[in-house]
This record gives structure tokens, C-alpha cells and sequence, in this order.
């Protein structure tokens, strides 16, 4: 009997605050102290591989300054008298792994072949049909700008193979006058820094204000 009568009360108070509980409330929650938040799951971060980072370096078109190189028709004969004067044995599958051997076997290709092997190659050269390779292959260091020049163009397309910078000495055509007064053309880059001068403006500045009680 007294179940059923606490039962009764306890639905009658829920009905009448039903209503109050049932609006909309705009509550914030706060955790408390030392309750540990969920974060929602973050996506996995890519890991760059050395696939992806030679790619990126290919794709940017890097040139370095390699000198040019074109390998004579007699280069595997004169690689195999270059191995037999160092004592090694002219076998493409031959390793070079004594650091002395490959010292005095680059150094002598150098002096033969008149073409050093760059630091970035050295690693690459692991047996003597690497280094046959490497002697074998042709190193061209015209840029496709360049290359442009060589072949035929269309009639309405032409190629200036050198910069053309402005200098009041040299450029007469408004007696030496530039449309930018104020800007300077600066040649900073060490290896067109002889070639193309650079010029400096004179700086325009203090001007001297005239007044108008100087007379």
C-alpha cells in the first residue's frame, strides 16, 4: 500500500513540472574539474616519403650547374685500360667498396676523361658498370629556354636569349629617363652580376621646400 501511494505522488509531481522541463532552455554545460573531455577523432597525418620528396624536387625542374659532358665513342675501351692500370677488374658486376681502390680509380677516370664525378653521383657508383655508366652517358646542361633558340620557331614567337635591363648609360632612347624613378635595378645573383649591371638611382629626397616669404 505504501509503494503504490509514494508511486502515485512521485507521477503527479512529474506531471505538473512536465511542462517546465519540457522547454527549450539554452543551458551551457560545464565539465567539471578533472573530467576528461572526448576529443573527436582527427584524421591520420601523411607521412612524406622519400618517393614523394624526390618527385617534389623533379617537378620543380632544378638545373644545377653541372658541366657539360659528351662521352667519346672509345669510353668502355679506355675504361677498361683505366681499371687494368689500377689493378681492378674491368667485370661490369665488379663492387668498389675499398674506399682507397675507388680514390684512385675515380682520380685516374678524372685524368682520362677529363670529367670529375659530382658529390651528389658518388653514391651511386657501387661497380664498375656503374662507373661505365655514368662515363657512357652524356651530361646536357641547355636549359629548354635555351633549347628554343636551336629550332624553328613560329612567326610570331621570338626568344631573347639575354636579359635586357635598363641603365641610363646605355639605354639612350629617352635620354637616359626611366619610367620608375624611384626604383633601383640591382643585380644580386653572382653569376650575372658582371655580366648585367646594376644601377642605382639618386635618392630624390631631402628636398629643399621653398617658401613663399623667401622672396
Amino acid at each position: 500500500m505504501a509503494a503504490l501511494t509514494r508511486h502515485a505522488f512521485l507521477s503527479g509531481a512529474l506531471a505538473r513540472y512536465s511542462p517546465i522541463l519540457s522547454r527549450p532552455t539554452n543551458l551551457l554545460v560545464v565539465p567539471a574539474r578533472g573530467t576528461k573531455v572526448k576529443k573527436p577523432p582527427q584524421k591520420p597525418k601523411k607521412k612524406a616519403t622519400l618517393n614523394a620528396f624526390f618527385t617534389s624536387i623533379e617537378s620543380k625542374g632544378f638545373l644545377r650547374p653541372y658541366k657539360p659532358y659528351n662521352p667519346a665513342k672509345d669510353v668502355s675501351q679506355r675504361l677498361d685500360s683505366v681499371c687494368q692500370s689500377v689493378g681492378v677488374s674491368s667485370n661490369d658486376k665488379t663492387r668498389i667498396d675499398d674506399l682507397l681502390v675507388r680514390f684512385k680509380l675515380f682520380a685516374k677516370c678524372v685524368e682520362e676523361f677529363e670529367y670529375g664525378i659530382p658529390n651528389s653521383k658518388l653514391v651511386t657508383i657501387q661497380t664498375i658498370g656503374d662507373l661505365r655508366e655514368f662515363y657512357q652517358t652524356p651530361v646536357i646542361t641547355t636549359t629548354p629556354y635555351e633549347a628554343l633558340q636551336n629550332i624553328e620557331l613560329p612567326p610570331n614567337l621570338y626568344i631573347q636569349p639575354e636579359a635586357h635591363r635598363f641603365h641610363p648609360d646605355t639605354d639612350k632612347m629617352f635620354n637616359g629617363k626611366t619610367a620608375f624613378p624611384q626604383s633601383a635595378t640591382l643585380v644580386t645573383g653572382l653569376k650575372y652580376k658582371d655580366k648585367y649591371p646594376g644601377h642605382r638611382p639618386e635618392k630624390p629626397w631631402p628636398i629643399k621646400v621653398h617658401s613663399v616669404f623667401d622672396n
